[in-house]
């Protein structure tokens, strides 16, 4: 039965043709920022509020500083392996 409802699940969703974008901007760390805190809130569900607010921000600066490395390191690939 759970292979039937694993079909119509697969059948539902969208055909994602190129995942991965053609370049990279400096709006990359502010998205991963964005998704950062949106995890912290997932994982802090059944916290206090305060130790959510505490987890979100940790997640948002955690996001927004992997993010500002990602696009450091695939700023300086792009500089030292240009042609």
């Amino acid at each position: 039965m759970w292979a039937i409802h694993w079909l119509i699940f697969t059948l539902t969703l969208p055909r994602v043709e190129d995942p991965w974008p053609s370049s990279i901007g400096i709006e990359l760390p502010f998205t991963t920022a964005g998704a950062g805190g949106m995890l912290g809130t997932v994982v802090s569900l059944h916290f206090k509020p305060a130790s959510r607010d505490r987890a979100v921000m940790i997640g948002g600066l955690l996001g927004f500083w992997l993010g500002a490395l990602f696009y450091l390191v695939a700023l300086a690939n792009q500089l030292v392996f240009a042609s």
